[in-house]
């Protein structure tokens, strides 16, 4: 067979061949990915050393309310588990501590050094709390830093937007790769200065 294989190794002008160069990959690893877990607790039982962990609790004097995240470091592992608070009900009542000294249930506050932790949680807690954990309180939130992608999103150079929402917006005429290379053909042909 002699049919004539066109070579498209092209020699781009070094913009348009950057261009090529970052445009050839996915969107998706262009795009940026941002970290948006709400379990940074860090490292060693440092209250404030990871964003989600907040001062360190008095298991023996602290007043915990149902419906609060709090964060048990395990002391001898350094493990750490945020748990919701829950109120307390009669059924879940180990504590002849709390069965004398409150008769409403269910409770919303409670003593954090009463609290029948091993059986409410399913985590398998143990009692006494001050012998096998730290508390800390859980404050929410994300740190949100770009952990993922090629473009540097925190430059102050980087002109375009974040939140590019889909690969139309993209590759569509007029789109965004468009006015690129629109940019890069006339400013190489002179009609507009930098």
């Amino acid at each position: 067979m002699n049919i004539p294989i066109d070579q498209y190794n092209f020699s781009y002008p070094s913009d348009i061949k950057r261009l090529m160069d970052i445009l050839s990959v996915s969107l998706c690893k262009l795009k940026p990915t941002r970290d948006l877990k709400s379990k940074d607790f860090k490292q060693y039982n440092v209250a404030g050393s990871g964003k989600n962990i907040g001062k360190l609790l008095d298991t023996t004097t602290y007043i915990a309310s149902a419906g609060q995240n709090v964060v048990f470091n395990i002391k001898y592992s350094n493990n750490y588990e945020k748990i919701e608070l829950t109120p307390i009900t009669v059924d879940v009542l180990q504590s002849p501590t709390l069965s004398s000294t409150y008769s409403n249930y269910p409770l919303s506050s409670f003593p954090l050094s009463s609290f029948p932790l091993s059986g409410y949680t399913g985590w398998g807690l143990d009692v006494p709390i001050a012998n096998y954990y730290y508390v800390y309180e859980y404050v929410s939130g994300t740190d949100n830093t770009q952990v993922g992608g090629i473009i540097d999103w925190e430059n102050t150079h980087t002109t375009l937007n974040e939140n590019i929402s889909s690969i139309d917006d993209w590759y569509k005429d007029g789109g965004i790769v468009d006015l690129i290379f629109n940019y890069y053909i006339f400013k190489g042909l002179g009609l507009i200065k930098d």
